[in-house]
């Protein structure tokens, strides 16, 4: 699953797949996808102007975050359905 997030909300274990969004004059250019394994790389994206990452969570070692979680619509479950 794809999710767009700012960078401070990146962890490692986090997936990267492209950064979307960047300070203005900024040229950070990630060449390929991958893991983040240490808070230094999340320091160097933020210190590179990145402000926002898409992130895949199919290839992530951690859980999406609580508040990223699609929320499941309620059951449809008839009420009293009394046929003769």
């Amino acid at each position: 699953m794809l999710i767009s997030l700012p960078i401070s909300e990146l962890k490692p274990g986090m997936f990267v797949d492209r950064v979307n969004r960047q300070v203005a004059g900024a040229a950070i250019k990630i060449k390929t996808r991958g893991m983040v394994r240490d808070p230094a790389i999340i320091a160097r994206l933020h210190k590179e102007g990145v402000e926002e990452l898409t992130v895949d969570f199919a290839q992530s070692e951690v859980a999406i975050p609580r508040h990223l979680q699609p929320t499941t619509a309620p059951s449809d479950t008839p009420e009293n359905t009394n046929q003769v």
